[in-house]
This record gives structure tokens, C-alpha cells and sequence, in this order.
């Protein structure tokens, strides 16, 4: 079974007034992604779905509705930045994604830029930026 990326810019998105998201508004869009995952790797109806929140606040699927292998050990993260938002998710392997802006503040050069960095990334991940 493959993992799933997605990814949304939003950009582009000149929201009017009307059209405006209230923080009630993002928690389920975000919400309705994960059901989406879900139903649709997972095989698990929508109508079942029971999503909950660990105390860390990490959304997983709570008591999942059916027996099928695809709905066995899933791991998913989410995450946004400005106007990039993004969804990983990988069947038995454990996932991580993280979106950050990149620019580099005032006047540090690549190096301190990387300095300050240190600790965001692992030691492969350093190798393969490097």
C-alpha cells in the first residue's frame, strides 16, 4: 500500500469578507482531509469514522469501524505555513512533515542560517541537504 502526500498552496486565495474562514472553520477543513484519508486508504466508511485527539494533540483514528487490513497501523501528520498547507501519511511506517518558510532573516548568511538550524533535522536529513 503506497503513502499519500498532498499538498495545498493557498496563495492565490483572496478570500472576501463573506468567504472568510472562522478557526472553527479551518479545525474541520482540516478534519475533512483526515476523514478523506481515511475513507478513502483506509476503507473505513465516513459514516464510521471516529476521529480523537491524543494529549499532545495529535489527531488519530479512534476504534476503527472495520477489520480490513488497510485500516490497521497508519501514520499521518499534517502541517501549514502561511499559505502552503500539507498532509503525509504512510501504512506501517512512522511519518513526519513539517512546512516552514525558508527565507533567511535580515542579513545571516547561509551558514548561520544553517547554524541555527541545527537541531530541525536529523542526521540524514543534514546529509541530504548538505
Amino acid at each position: 500500500m503506497g503513502g499519500v502526500r498532498w499538498a495545498f498552496q493557498c496563495g492565490s486565495w483572496t478570500p472576501t469578507r463573506p468567504e472568510w474562514l472562522q478557526c472553527d472553520e479551518k479545525d474541520r477543513i482540516g478534519k475533512l482531509v483526515l476523514r478523506r484519508l481515511v475513507c478513502d486508504r483506509m476503507g473505513v466508511p465516513w459514516a464510521d469514522i471516529g476521529l480523537e485527539r491524543s494529549p499532545r494533540g495529535k489527531p488519530y483514528l479512534a476504534n476503527p469501524a472495520c477489520s480490513s487490513p488497510e485500516a490497521g497501523v497508519w501514520s499521518s501528520n499534517t502541517s501549514h505555513q502561511g499559505d502552503c498547507d500539507v498532509l503525509a501519511a504512510e501504512h506501517v511506517l512512522q511519518v513526519g512533515v513539517d512546512v516552514m518558510k525558508t527565507t533567511m532573516p535580515g542579513s545571516s548568511s547561509v551558514p548561520e542560517f544553517f547554524h541555527i538550524m541545527t537541531r530541525q533535522f536529523t542526521v540524514y536529513e543534514w546529509s541530504v541537504i548538505r
